[in-house]
């Protein structure tokens, strides 16, 4: 079981009407999506907290595949990343990779942005961190279709928080990304 830091009230407050939910808050929940997936003392879903993207992007997914070869993927089905973008907007959506399947779904509560940078990051971590389990895997690429939408410009976590809540299977409510290519293990020459 991985460590839990409950948010202070103070970072709580961004619950109020209005104001854009945190990445503690984020955080939190998707640690209690995750406990909450707990069935046979395995749990079929392990979310990463919002510190996990901002050091895949500093140190590169090969360290990070290394920092995170302790967790136990037996029995994970989705594994669940949070990103926040604070340029060109400032932005939350999530990440799920489906692990038996291959298959990565963006949830975004504003569709048709361009994910690809992200989406690349985490098919790089995901062959260094998994390649024996499944070796030469190729991610295919999702992006949800039927995500809540904002309605104004303060709510997109809770939108990403209600999409991690519906917890059914992913592709029920996803289509092939377009534009973007599945994604193969990188050659060695490539991998940086």
């Amino acid at each position: 079981m991985r460590p839990y830091q409950a948010p202070t009230v103070g970072e709580m407050e961004c619950l109020s009407p209005q104001k854009m939910v945190n990445g503690e808050v984020i955080g939190a929940y998707l640690w209690l999506v995750e406990q909450s997936s707990h069935g046979s003392g395995n749990s079929t879903v392990l979310a990463m907290d919002t510190y996990f993207y901002p050091g895949l992007r500093r140190w590169g997914y090969k360290e990070v595949a290394r920092l995170c070869q302790h967790l136990e993927l037996k029995g994970v089905k989705y594994f669940m990343v949070p990103i926040h973008e604070v340029l060109p907007t400032n932005h939350w959506f999530l990440l799920v990779a489906d692990l038996e399947k291959g298959e990565i779904t963006v949830i975004d509560s504003i569709p048709g942005r361009d994910h690809s940078q992200s989406l690349t990051e985490l098919t790089q971590f995901l062959h260094a961190w998994c390649d024996t389990m499944f070796p030469g895997r190729i991610w295919r690429l999702w992006e949800d279709c039927t995500s809540p939408q904002q309605c104004g410009s303060w709510d997109c976590g809770i939108c990403e928080a209600a999409a991690a809540l519906a917890q059914g299977p992913i592709s029920s409510f996803s289509h092939p990304l377009t534009g973007l290519k599945n994604v193969e293990k990188p050659s060695d020459s490539n991998m940086t």
